[in-house]
Formats: structure tokens, C-alpha cells, sequence
């Protein structure tokens, strides 16, 4: 199943084989994250404000998580560390666009319950 983050309020239940997207992205952010149980959840977050997201990302038994926002800003970056910060035992990977306006990004959820981020032509890793 595909969802479209940006049409929708809240969090969103995932699992294996679906995606999400946010579209357009500018300089908004989707989160997604898997929990050691198995759970898997992902929302856009509006202008990055961390704190809009459900209590479900704050879980201590988060094991991976992927942050997406069009070109990093310093904004942006305290984001990634405000959210590692609370999320200490987590790996958390954050990705910038390399366009200006932003490009769809979609991530999938693989059959082991690993996130995908694509398109990783347009996607680059950003080293907080």
C-alpha cells in the first residue's frame, strides 16, 4: 500500500511492502521508524517541528529511523540532533534533497523491516 503523508494528519501504521511520500516536500520533513517489535510508523512532520509528532516516535525500543527534509539547514540539523537526543539507543539517518524545491521522496518498507529511501540519485546523507 502506498500512503501520501502530506494528505493525511498523524501517523501512519506501516508494513512490509508499503511506502510512504510526502509531496511536495520543501523544506518539510517525513520521518519513519521501526520499532524493535516490529512495529513500523512514519508522519510528515510540517516544518520540522518534532514536537507535532506522536508519541509513537519516542519510544525507547525505536532500533532505526529516517529523517527527510529538502536542502539541510542549520534548522534542520539541530532537528537531527534533537531528535537523536531523545532517541539515544536509536540509528538515525538524515537525508537532504539535492534540489532546491525538494523531490518526492519515498520510503519503502523491505521484507525484513528495514526502511528504503528513494530516489538515492536525489538523496544524499547529511553527517550531523
Amino acid at each position: 500500500m502506498e500512503h501520501i503523508l502530506s494528505e493525511h494528519d498523524g501517523c501512519q501504521t506501516l508494513a512490509p511492502g508499503d511506502s510512504v511520500m510526502a509531496t511536495p516536500l520543501y523544506s518539510c520533513c517525513l520521518v519513519a521508524m521501526r520499532m524493535e517489535s516490529g512495529d513500523i510508523y512514519a508522519e510528515h512532520c510540517a516544518g520540522t517541528q518534532l514536537d507535532t509528532l506522536s508519541d509513537r516516535f519516542f519510544s525507547q525500543t525505536a532500533v532505526e529511523a529516517l529523517m527527510v527534509t529538502s536542502r539541510a539547514s542549520a534548522h534542520q540539523i539541530q532537528q537531527a540532533h534533537t531528535l537523536q537526543l531523545r532517541l539515544p539507543a536509536t540509528i538515525l539517518r538524515y537525508y537532504e534533497s539535492d534540489r532546491d524545491n525538494g523531490s518526492t521522496p519515498k520510503i519503502t518498507v523491505q521484507r525484513d523491516g528495514s526502511l528504503k529511501l528513494e530516489p538515492t540519485e536525489t538523496y544524499h546523507f547529511v553527517n550531523y
